[in-house]
């Protein structure tokens, strides 16, 4: 029944080996058949996913293509997304780079359908979306996103130039980091240490913490300067612009309210609590 399905892939979910977990999850595909699926069930394609990321971080091309098709196979609204982080995974782990560029125009041409919100599922009437107040721009983001993918995906390709002229696409609608990172990889690959540092410089604007974009923001400066000198200028400078771009937005969220009086607090064991051992902690 569906139900002992349903029951087997707990069982087999929540399985902290590993290997036992996916020789578990190969057995239920395999006797899919013997179990009697009733109206719309994702389970069958939440096993394609999971034995696909395994298999694409083994880099077992052969299987992780078997598992990401049946993976999307399911039609349901989540397929633009799924196409989207089908490819992600197999560019990442640079599998089968013209599949991965084949899903994220699939995905690209499926961006309008994009899921955003809360999608609830009634096996009377299907899926029924929630109303998304801003889903044009989200969408718009969402075709940024999926536009570096494709960019990176030439880069990983050694098609320079359409890489580039993909990325410049993504960027005019999208500000992610993500299009920022692909575009550096971009300038990394084809030795130009100047814009890299750039990029790097962008995507440290909005996370100006992130260690592995220091470094790299780092080793591009001395990239193109050929020397360190004036880097700790360069870094003070983009933390200041940083400031000078969220400050402003960080003071407007401040709330400007009196704090509450601990004058009459009282510990777990009915003691009156010195109102000056609260000072600087959390309550």
């Amino acid at each position: 029944s569906e139900v002992a399905f349903e029951y087997a892939y707990e069982e087999a979910y929540k399985t902290k080996d590993e290997l036992a977990k996916v020789k578990k999850l190969e057995n239920l595909l395999e006797n899919l058949l013997t179990y009697k699926q009733l109206g719309e069930n994702s389970t069958p394609s939440s096993i394609h996913q999971h034995l696909f990321e395994y298999y694409a971080k083994q880099k077992n091309e052969h299987l992780a293509l078997l598992h990401a098709r049946g993976f999307v196979k399911l039609k349901n609204p989540y397929l633009p997304k799924n196409l989207k982080e089908v490819a992600i995974t197999l560019s990442n782990y640079n599998l089968a780079l013209d599949t991965a560029l084949k899903y994220a125009k699939e995905a690209l041409a499926n961006v309008n359908d994009y899921p955003f919100g809360l999608l609830r599922y009634f096996p009377a009437y299907g899926y029924i979306p929630s109303y998304v107040a801003n889903k044009d721009n989200l969408i718009a983001e969402q075709k940024g996103e999926i536009l570096s993918i494709i960019g990176s995906i030439y880069a990983r390709q050694k098609k320079y130039d359409l890489a580039e002229q993909t990325l410049k696409q993504a960027v005019l609608l999208s500000k992610n980091i993500t299009v920022y990172q692909n575009f550096a990889h971009l300038y990394e690959q084809t030795n130009r240490p100047k814009l890299a540092f750039d990029s790097y410089r962008k995507i440290l604007l909005q996370n100006p913490v992130d260690s592995t974009m220091l470094l790299n923001f780092r080793k591009n400066y001395l990239a193109y300067n050929g020397k360190i000198t004036g880097y700790s200028n360069q870094l003070e400078l983009m933390q200041q612009d940083w400031e000078k771009q969220n400050l402003p937005k960080i003071q407007a969220n401040k709330l400007s309210i009196k704090a509450p009086d601990f004058s009459n607090v009282f510990n777990m064991k009915g003691e009156l609590v010195d109102s000056e051992t609260l000072k600087g902690k959390i309550i």
